[in-house]
């Protein structure tokens, strides 16, 4: 999401292509990025965000260049403590100098190399799309009340970043939608409801082997009420724990809790 951001906010568009691969080598480096499973995908942005492609958006990563992808991670709130009532995480990006390197900005850009970031901070990148650019600053308690139920104060709304402007989370909110319509997001879609959310799978640890199964989503798309990043930690070998696979479905738990108090 951010990668594909970033390259909306620096003149590109979503018709912007390469040709299907099932391996991408940056320059700079003999070590060759490949996509889940062995898989081939490419096309445009809208059919490589929807597969999750990982040679797509590596290339559009070297295309964009690092600064860039860190200047709009920053600009979600990436390398900063969120501002929660209580202490918080600053999500990770690699160094100014790593990021000359068009190999580490392509890794960089599916989420590897020396990026990190905490459940929170991705759930505010979610949010971020979803009001139109402006990242909401986080709050821990929405309300104190009295004894009899009485409100005696309640937390107001407050931006904290505007990350990107409202045409370019739009679009990327529309490529959300169809990660849940046709894409690896199939399982977060709730009946009647239209949700924009996007998977992830990162590898961690000295082997690789390790994998960090990613979602995050809002609803509803159009007029969103809840915000949602759920991140399941693997285990050695656990090379099928995709994001679209383990943390989708939890996501859809979320949701279909909230609808059912009445929050939508």
């Amino acid at each position: 999401v951010i990668t594909a951001a970033a390259a909306l906010e620096n003149g590109m568009t979503t018709d912007k292509s390469f040709a299907a691969s099932g391996g991408y080598q940056a320059p700079q480096t003999d070590r060759v990025i490949r996509n889940f499973g062995g898989g081939t995908c490419g096309g445009d942005m809208v059919d490589a965000l929807r597969v999750s492609c990982n040679t797509y958006f590596a290339q559009l990563g070297a295309e964009v260049g690092g600064a860039a992808l860190a200047d709009t991670a920053r600009a979600f709130g990436f390398t900063e403590e969120p501002p929660l009532d209580i202490r918080a995480a600053a999500a990770k990006l690699p160094s100014n100098e790593d990021l000359r390197s068009p190999a580490f900005a392509a890794l960089s850009a599916i989420g590897q190399f020396n990026v990190a970031a905490s459940p929170l901070q991705m759930a505010l990148v979610a949010a971020g799309i979803a009001n139109e650019g402006n990242v909401p600053s986080p709050k821990l308690v929405r309300q104190i009340e009295d004894a009899r139920g009485g409100l005696l104060d309640q937390s107001r709304a407050e931006v904290w970043k505007r990350a990107v402007s409202a045409d370019t989370a739009e679009t990327i909110k529309e490529m959300m939608v169809g990660v849940v319509e046709g894409g690896t997001a199939r399982a977060t879609a709730v009946p009647g409801v239209r949700v924009a959310a996007k998977t992830g799978t990162a590898q961690s640890g000295a082997t690789g082997e390790d994998t960090l199964s990613w979602t995050i989503a809002f609803a509803p798309a159009d007029s969103p009420r809840i915000a949602v990043a759920v991140v399941v930690e693997g285990r050695e070998s656990a090379s099928n724990e995709t994001g679209g696979r383990i943390a989708a479905p939890i996501v859809k738990a979320v949701l279909d809790a909230h609808r059912s108090v009445g929050r939508w």
